[in-house]
């Protein structure tokens, strides 16, 4: 069962791809079609001339038919031809009477009965090479009751494009202005735009290709825009300064644009080739304008090389994509051959025109430009969104694998922190063991060993018993510390020893306000401190004998605390038997700081140095 529902998904989607590939196929040749099936409209209530005598030449005088095409003349380049068309008055409307030509390639001079047509609105950007549209006004005076004549004179400024003559139209002028706005938008306004709009769109991919320099396909792209608004520009370019544009210029131009697009779509479809295309592309319609400047061949003659040349890289770049697009369905290679087929199909059309072979009025290939700027917008936002799919591909796949992290992380820490929770209820459970250890379990063993002498001292062991109580005192105390509470803990200090001392008839001054702060306080270090302390008045109290102690707290230059224990001497030196100090100097050391003791005939002084920074005792 798995193996055929696997078999029929395999085919859905198999049939589901050939059709779309079929629609994609189906939609690109309809677009191309269009071009050549379309007409523009001409008024419908109009009086159409379409019958006309021809004169040209030497030629007899003969009857044709409007639409009419002349081939053309490749032994001279300027002949003459005359129309004559014979209507009636009652044909022409009273108001603003119009005479409208809707397609005219190559340039016509209009007479009505012999009296000069000025023309209307003159378009800028059309050529007399690529077909036109021309309007008259017929002038009242030249209206003749009865039959009238219109002179046609259709002259020739290209001798290599076939001249063309549509049938006149006879209307008004509130009839013939929506066709009038129609045409010029097509003419003029429509190519204007798509200068300005190609203009726009190279500048922004030229920009896009210099901020991504490593993207091939940029690079490519950006360049073949800027040789196709080259190629433009200098086509109105010369039409606007009324000369028709150099053949072999334009050909040699339009050579170098079209290998540039075998070397995007070789780029697109991930083929390898020559690194030093670009000197190929360059360097080839330089070869033969040399070629020509060298006198090697004419102009013509080049011409008509760039022209094959061009059709190949054409066909060749046309080629590549498809078979890119059949490969791997890649939508910017179907964009791509979309402005390719119909550069193909209308250069034919337009070659066809200008030998008389197709029919037709006006030149196709001015109108590629839209669909090259459509294709090019196309490719810009299709590279965008795939783009910005791959950035949120990568945050999708970096946030799954951050989420991961993050829960492991969480994981890892919770463990830690058991962990570290566990060793240090291990470390305090062993501290608590070994202060208990050195102190109250030897003041118990001690008492143990009083109550067990006889005669039985109670003196003696209350006396011990109260130390060991000062000495659970001091190791509670020391628990309930934080890293900067070591005045607290001398606080507690004094007001547990204070009271102590008075009953024993021992004066108890004290003065730490000028202590700095000292951090790192631990419980560990908070007891060490406080044990010295104890051991140092319990020595004051018992070697002094002392009836006056003093505990102050100072700084010294280079920022150590240091907590001074004096205490009076009243009776005669007698040098200690035990380890008092030697503890003391240990205890001081497993934080960091040190012990310093001295006695004079009547005073004795203990020193203690504390760093800023307690050293934290190992476990």
């Amino acid at each position: 069962m798995l193996v055929k529902e696997l078999q029929a998904r395999f085919t859905n989607l198999k049939l589901w791809s050939v059709l779309r590939s079929t629609l994609v196929v189906i939609g690109i040749a309809v677009c191309c079609a269009m071009p050549f099936f379309l007409s523009l409209p001409t008024p419908r209530d109009a009086v159409v001339l379409r019958s006309a005598t021809l004169e040209e030449g030497g030629s007899p005088v003969r009857e044709i038919s409007l639409p009419y095409t002349r081939p053309h003349a490749t032994k001279t380049l300027r002949t003459e031809a005359l129309y004559r068309i014979h209507f009636t008055s009652n044909a022409i409307p009273a108001d603003h009477p119009v005479l409208f030509f809707p397609a005219v390639r190559q340039t016509i001079d209009v007479r009505l009965n012999g009296i000069a047509l000025e023309r209307r609105d003159v378009s800028l950007l059309t050529s007399p090479r690529l077909g036109d549209f021309y309007a008259f006004d017929i002038s009242p005076s030249a209206v003749r009751k009865g039959e009238n004549e219109l002179e046609i004179l259709h002259s020739r400024v290209d001798g290599w494009i076939s001249s063309y003559l549509s049938p006149v139209y006879l209307t008004s002028y509130s009839v013939f202005l929506p066709y009038q706005k129609l045409y010029g938008f097509l003419f003029e306004q429509w190519r204007f735009t798509s200068l300005l709009l190609k203009a726009m769109i190279t500048i922004s991919v030229i920009v896009i290709a210099l901020l991504r320099p490593s993207d091939g396909f940029s690079r490519w792209f950006s360049l073949i825009m800027a040789f196709s608004l080259a190629l433009t520009a200098t086509q109105y370019g010369c039409t606007l300064a009324g000369t028709g544009v150099p053949r072999l210029y334009y050909a040699t131009l339009q050579l170098g644009t079209l290998l540039i697009a075998v070397v995007l779509t070789l780029e697109m479809a991930g083929r390898k080739f020559v690194r030093k295309s670009l000197y190929i592309a360059l360097g080839l319609p330089i070869t033969l304008l040399m070629a020509y400047w060298a006198g090697v061949a004419s102009g013509p003659v080049i011409a008509a090389i760039g022209n094959i040349l061009s059709i190949t890289a054409m066909v060749a770049a046309l080629w590549i994509a498809i078979a890119h697009y059949f490969r791997s369905r890649d939508p910017i290679a179907a964009i791509i051959a979309i402005p390719l087929v119909l550069c193909l199909l209308f250069g034919l059309h337009d070659v066809g025109l200008l030998f008389g072979i197709t029919g037709g009025a006006h030149m196709l290939t001015p109108y590629i430009e839209m669909a090259t700027l459509l294709a090019a917008l196309l490719i810009i936002t299709i590279r965008l969104v795939q783009s910005l799919n791959q950035v949120d591909s990568a945050n999708i796949r970096l946030r799954r694998k951050l989420d991961e992290q993050e829960s492991e992380l969480r994981l890892l820490n919770e463990k830690e922190r058991r962990n570290a929770t566990h060793m240090t209820l291990e470390r305090e459970r062993d501290r608590l063991m070994r202060d208990l250890h050195d102190g109250l379990s030897g003041y118990l063993v001690s008492i143990m060993a009083q109550t067990e002498r006889e005669p039985l001292d109670r003196d003696a062991i209350r006396c011990t018993a109260r130390d060991a109580l000062g000495d659970l005192r001091l190791v509670i105390q020391s628990l309930d510390l934080s890293d900067t509470d070591l005045r607290v803990a001398l606080a507690s200090f004094r007001e547990r020893t204070g009271p102590q001392l008075h009953r024993m008839g021992i004066r108890l001054d004290w003065l730490t306000t000028e202590m700095p702060v000292v951090t790192g306080v631990t419980p560990s270090n908070a007891l060490a401190l406080l044990r010295i302390l104890q051991e140092a008045v319990t020595n004051a109290v018992k070697h002094g004998p002392a009836t006056h102690i003093s505990i102050s707290a100072t700084t010294n230059e280079s920022g150590d605390a240091i907590i001074t224990v004096e205490n009076d001497v009243t009776g005669s030196p007698c040098p200690g038997k035990g380890h008092g100090l030697a503890n003391m100097v240990k205890r001081a050391r497993s934080f960091g700081g040190d012990v310093a003791f001295s006695r004079s005939k009547d005073k004795a002084r203990l020193m203690i140095t504390l760093p800023p920074v307690l050293r934290q005792q190992p476990a």
